[in-house]
Parts: C-alpha cells; sequence; structure tokens
C-alpha cells in the first residue's frame, strides 16, 4: 500500500496591527528543533497527488498572489534563488555576487538551465520579466526602483546580469528572491504580447522547473517530469493538482488515498495519526509559517480609535491561550514574538512586545472609548484553524467589554476586502482580520518587511515607522564603515514607534545604531534632534551622545492650546461631558508634556487668557540661550506668527522660528492651534 505524508507543522499567532510591536513569550523552545516521527520512506507509484483549496486561472508565474498559485507553479517554475537561515539556496542562479559597497549585485544565471522547449534560460528572461512587471504596474517596481532611486540594470552576458543600486538597500537580496522568470522568447521578447495571450492557461507552456503541464482541467492540473530537467529527472513522474474543498473533506480523501500530502493542524488529528503511524510517514516541519491578526486603520469602528484602544487590544490577547485553543498541542503551534519566524536569517528569539495584561487592558479600554465598541472581525476560511482563532479572540476581548462580530469569508472573498485599502467600499466594511503567510512563498522576511515599508499594503504604520524600518534594511553602507546611527522616536507613552524601532534595530543585526526614548512629541522631539545634531558637530561620539540625550530630554518643554475641544473628544482623550461644558464657557485646556505624556496644566477662558498661560512657562523655567524657542501653528500660519511676535518682544527671545502641526498631531488637537518648545536652562 502506498504510504502517504503528513507534515507537522510548526506555525505561529502573532497579534499586529497599527501600533503592535512584537508579541509573545521568549521563553519558548525554538521551533527550528523539531523531531521527525517516523523514518519509514514512501513508496510511489509514480504520481503524487495534493489538493489546494481553489484553482488559479492561469498559471502565469509573475502573477503569485496567494499560497495556493505559489503551490502550483513551484513545480513548473523556479526562483532565482531562495534565501534561507543558512544563506542562499540556489535554482536558476548558480551565484550572487555583491560589491564592498553593496551597491552591485552580480547575477550568474546556470549555464545549464534551460526551458521545457529547449530553449536555455538567459538574462534576456530576466529583463523580459521585469520590463513585464513595469508594463502591469504603469511604473517602476521593487526591481527597478529602490529608495527612490533607479536601479540600473545591466546585460553583461547571456548568463550574467548585473544591478547597480541607487543607495544602499540590504533588502533586495530577498527582492531578487522573489522573482521567477517567464520565457521571453515564446512572446517574441515583447512583453505587451502576455496579457492578450492564453499561454499560461494552456498545456505545452514553456516551464523552468522539474515538470511540464501536460492537462489543465476544470478542477485540476497534471504535471510530467521532464527528463530533460537539469538538476535531474524527478523520481515522481507525475504530479496531478486538484480541489476538493477543505477541512474534513481534504481529510476523508486524504485517508481515503485520494490525495498523498496532507497538513496535520489539530491536536486531535495529530494524536490519531501518530497512533496508526504505519500507515503514514509524519515529517516534522518547521517553515516560514505565520498567522497574524491586523487591525485595520480604516475599518469603521478602528479608524475612529486611540493608540491607547488599540493598546488595549493587544494586552487583552492572551497568545498562549489561542494556540491552546486552535490548535492545542505546542507541536503544532507557538507563539510568536514578532513578524519573522524562526528559521530566518534575521530572526531575534530575544524580540520584545505586549504581553497579556487583562487588567491594564481594562483600564485602558475604558479611558479610550473603546468599551461598549462592536468590532467587525473577518478571516479566511480556507485557512485551518482560524476559525478557532477568530472565536477566541472574541471570547478575549469581551473581558474588557469589547463585542467582535465575526464573518467568515472563503479565500476568494478575503483577499479583495483584506487587501483594500485603497477601495473605500471594502476598505470599510472590517475591523479585525486574521491572515498568514507560509514557506510555500520562499523562506525569506520580505513579506514581514513589507509590512513596514509598502505603502501599498498600508497596514497602518506610521511614515516614521516606515522610514525606520528602511534605513534598518538599508544599514550595509553604515556596517562597511564602520557608522555609528542613533535614532530619536516620539515617546514610547504615546506611540509604538519606539519599539518598532528596537524592532527595525533587531532586523538590522548591526551593533552600532542606537534607539532613544526621547519621552517627547512633536515640536519638542524636532528641538532635542537640533540639540543632537549640535553635540554631534561638537564631536560627541553616539554613546555619550545618547547618555547626554537620555539625561537632558527632560529639559525640553512643550506646551499647547487646542482651539476647540472636539477633537480631543473624538480621540478618546477627554470625556463627552467635559468636552460640551468647555465649548459652552469657552474653557480651553493649557496643555504640556510631563514625562512623556500630555497632561492639563492650567484652565483659560478664552485665546488671549491661553496663550499667557503657555508664556507663563517662559516665566517658570527660563530658556537655554543657546538654544531656539519654538513655535508652531495648525493651519492658521497668521495667528501663529502673531503669537510668536508676542513672546519674543514680551520675553526679549532671540533665533526663534515658526512651523506648522503635522496631521499626526493636528487630527487630536485640531485647526488654529498653538504651540511652543523650549530648552530651559
Amino acid at each position: 500500500m502506498k504510504r502517504r505524508a503528513l507534515a507537522l507543522l510548526c506555525a505561529g499567532i502573532l497579534a499586529v496591527g497599527m501600533l503592535a510591536g512584537c508579541g509573545g513569550s521568549s521563553d519558548k523552545k525554538d521551533s527550528s528543533a523539531k523531531t521527525e516521527y517516523t523514518k519509514k520512506e514512501a513508496k510511489s507509484d509514480g504520481t503524487f497527488t495534493f489538493a489546494l483549496n481553489y484553482m488559479p486561472n492561469s498559471l502565469q508565474p509573475s502573477a503569485q498572489s496567494s499560497d495556493d498559485l505559489v503551490s502550483a507553479i513551484r513545480p513548473i517554475y523556479e526562483p532565482l534563488f531562495a534565501e534561507t537561515k543558512d544563506g542562499l539556496e540556489y535554482y536558476l542562479a548558480d551565484k550572487l555576487d555583491i560589491s564592498e559597497d553593496g551597491l552591485t549585485y552580480t547575477l550568474h544565471i546556470n549555464d545549464k538551465a534551460t526551458w521545457s522547449d529547449g530553449e536555455p534560460v538567459t538574462v534576456k528572461d530576466i529583463k523580459f520579466t521585469i520590463d513585464y512587471g513595469v508594463l502591469v504596474y504603469g511604473g517602476p517596481t521593487s526591481f527597478t526602483k529602490v529608495n527612490g532611486g533607479e536601479v540600473q540594470i545591466n546585460e553583461i552576458d547571456d548568463k550574467t546580469m548585473e544591478f547597480v543600486l541607487p543607495s544602499v538597500y540590504d533588502n533586495y537580496v530577498r527582492t531578487l528572491s522573489q522573482f521567477y522568470p517567464m520565457p521571453a522568447h515564446a512572446f517574441d521578447n515583447d512583453p505587451s504580447k502576455i496579457n492578450d495571450s492564453t499561454y499560461f492557461k494552456t498545456p505545452g507552456m514553456a516551464t523552468s522547473g522539474a515538470y511540464v503541464v501536460s492537462e489543465i482541467n476544470e478542477d485540476s492540473f497534471v504535471y510530467t517530469a521532464r527528463d530533460d530537467y537539469y538538476r535531474g529527472t524527478p523520481s515522481v513522474k507525475k504530479v496531478v493538482i486538484k480541489t476538493i474543498g477543505s477541512g474534513s473533506t481534504k481529510q476523508i480523501e486524504f485517508e481515503n488515498g485520494g490525495i498523498d500530502y496532507m497538513r496535520v493542524t489539530s491536536a486531535e488529528d495529530l494524536k490519531k495519526y501518530k497512533e496508526e503511524s504505519d500507515k503514514y510517514n509524519m515529517y516534522s516541519i518547521s517553515e516560514a509559517r505565520l498567522n497574524y491578526l491586523q487591525l485595520n486603520p480604516h475599518g469603521p469602528v478602528m479608524s475612529t480609535l486611540s493608540q491607547d484602544a488599540r493598546k488595549a487590544i493587544f494586552l487583552a490577547l492572551d497568545k498562549d491561550a489561542i494556540v491552546d485553543f486552535a490548535w492545542g498541542s505546542n507541536e503544532l503551534a507557538e507563539p510568536a514574538n514578532s513578524l519573522i519566524t524562526p528559521d530566518q536569517s534575521i530572526y531575534n528569539k530575544d524580540c520584545k512586545g505586549y504581553n497579556f495584561n487583562l487588567e491594564e487592558a481594562k483600564k485602558l479600554a475604558k479611558s479610550s472609548g473603546l468599551e461598549g465598541k462592536e468590532l467587525t472581525y473577518i478571516y479566511n476560511s480556507d485557512r485551518a484553524n482560524m476559525e478557532a482563532v477568530a472565536t477566541v479572540v472574541q471570547q478575549q476581548l469581551a473581558e474588557i467589554g469589547v463585542t467582535v462580530n465575526i464573518e467568515s469569508c472563503d479565500t476568494s472573498t478575503f483577499f479583495p476586502r483584506f487587501f483594500a485599502s485603497k477601495d473605500k467600499e471594502l476598505a470599510t466594511t472590517w475591523d479585525l482580520g486574521t491572515n498568514g503567510w507560509d514557506s510555500q512563498r520562499g523562506s525569506n522576511c520580505g513579506q514581514a518587511i513589507s509590512y513596514f515599508t509598502n505603502r501599498l499594503c498600508d497596514c497602518g504604520y506610521s511614515d516614521e515607522v516606515s522610514g525606520l524600518a528602511q534605513k534598518a534594511i538599508g544599514t550595509a553602507d553604515a556596517k562597511e564603515k564602520q557608522e555609528e546611527v542613533v535614532v530619536i522616536t516620539i515617546s514610547s507613552k504615546l506611540s509604538g514607534t519606539y519599539n518598532g524601532a528596537m524592532l527595525a534595530k533587531d532586523m538590522a543585526e548591526y551593533d552600532n545604531i542606537y534607539v532613544v526614548d526621547s519621552l517627547l512629541a512633536s515640536l519638542s522631539e524636532r528641538l532635542l534632534v537640533e540639540y543632537a545634531v549640535k553635540l554631534r558637530d561638537a564631536g560627541m561620539g553616539a554613546k555619550e551622545l545618547v547618555r547626554k540625550l537620555e539625561q537632558d530630554r527632560e529639559r525640553v518643554i512643550l506646551t499647547g492650546v487646542p482651539s476647540t475641544l472636539l477633537y480631543l473628544k473624538m480621540g478618546g482623550r477627554i470625556s463627552p461631558v467635559v468636552a460640551a461644558v468647555g465649548g459652552v464657557i469657552g474653557i480651553k485646556p493649557v496643555l504640556w508634556l510631563k514625562d512623556g505624556v500630555i497632561e492639563s496644566r492650567s484652565k483659560a477662558r478664552g485665546m488671549r487668557m491661553a496663550k499667557s498661560g503657555m508664556q507663563s512657562f517662559l516665566k517658570d523655567y527660563e530658556a537655554d540661550p543657546a538654544m531656539p524657542v519654538m513655535f508652531a501653528h495648525s493651519d492658521n500660519a497668521e495667528m501663529g506668527q502673531q503669537f510668536m511676535e508676542e513672546t519674543v518682544q514680551q520675553f526679549g527671545l532671540t533665533g526663534c522660528s515658526l512651523h506648522e502641526i503635522g496631521m499626526a498631531i493636528g487630527t487630536h488637537i485640531g485647526p488654529d492651534a498653538l504651540m511652543m518648545a523650549f530648552m530651559r536652562k
């Protein structure tokens, strides 16, 4: 009897959103160290059959948008190489050279690599596929543009290609690892012919992998092994890929011999198949497989909530309980500590983040206005265990007074909703969603990094966090020059930016990066940066600079006055009652930043008294004449200029400057607001 293969997966579960750092306990065993349950070799009749959740409508390799499509094309189309924790595993390429300055990538194509129609795989196929991407997207892609600059692509000869980057971008290796060339000769080297063609829907298409497509049916693909495959003829002569549904249907088909491979995703099944080990080959697989919870920044409710509300959600999630409920065994899953999985080269097992704290979550849920809200949660029903994850998340958030309405979606409806950041009709239909990826896409960290750096993904991270991630993956130049890098973030008590910067530092794997929590925001953070520049220009090294900044940050004073309490109320910063009273009697709070938190120092009736309240800080704290006094306004330059001139005249200030309050802060305080920052002696 033919013995079928069971894969025992090590998955990770992670709560991630707009302000999420990494979560989970760091004392879990390394999931990369798993054991194989049986060592018996599978007997084969020459055919291997496995199932997909749905049939892709094309086998075009550049159109990889789902796990099912990736699974379908991997036997017939190959990448240039794959990045693993042990280094590069080469396929169509056999070498990648990177220059010492990190700018030039020289790619060498395997001399023996050919298409199934006998034509050699050359750099023309790579250039053709790149040009197709530019054509489809109507502009530069990740292959042709880096850090805002153009990548120069040079064809050295038929088997050698050169990519010259405008600046250092350490993630370019991962970009190239996700590249699946298409046959240029099949389209007369004209990429515009692809979209009008049925080529990738027809048996006999030229393939670069170990198999050719012999049949395309409504519910199945049939692949036949290539005798001329450059890496040797496969031992499995035929591969059948078909759709049979998911869940119990797939399991029944597996046990009846209809398919030869299935993942074990529950503790019950794990126990069952262990007891029947004489019938099956069971393997333990550690792969880049991760499930995560996304907070939708465009959601009908989430878009109205503050940072504290989002933090409350993360603190309310007990990841150990989620794993126990959804998988039932730590052999099948374990809590993730970041977006990076253990089998990737930049994984950091010591990464820290939010830990389960129900009492703190309850307090934040109440104070932020999250308590009593109804959130819409979507999940992909074609993914194993996601219904169970949704159920336990629903139960855990109920503990902090949040109602979660769960919506099940099949693959075809889930992804258009989940990634619809630019489609308001779809983007605003959900608040929480569960998604993931696995090693069928390759063991690289590109997907994780894209959550910070790809604005098309629009997962809600700020421009500042995205910029930090870009800097982190572009530190190769700093490494080469042994430069010291100091990152100054907004107060960790106001934003998750500091945690994001620490994660980016870990990703960079470079010791000379220092992250400073300014405990400041907006104008005052800018002032601290200017102070840091002065210290650097005076010859101060990074370690001493960081010590000095952490010592002197308490000297920076930030005060501000909103013109209305409406936006503070909408952001959950004050109660509706306080806002209503303030609006009636014209009360304006004089705010200041104290120990990294916004507090009210006094209340003034009318803007004239409020400005006087701000100026009182200059009476109580003498300004350091060596540093500028900064002023800012929210969409009212005339009012800001007048306030600065009045203050300069009254206190004899010099070196002052006027700025506009940015959107992040302006959203909370509204238009016609004023702000002032200075460093006291």
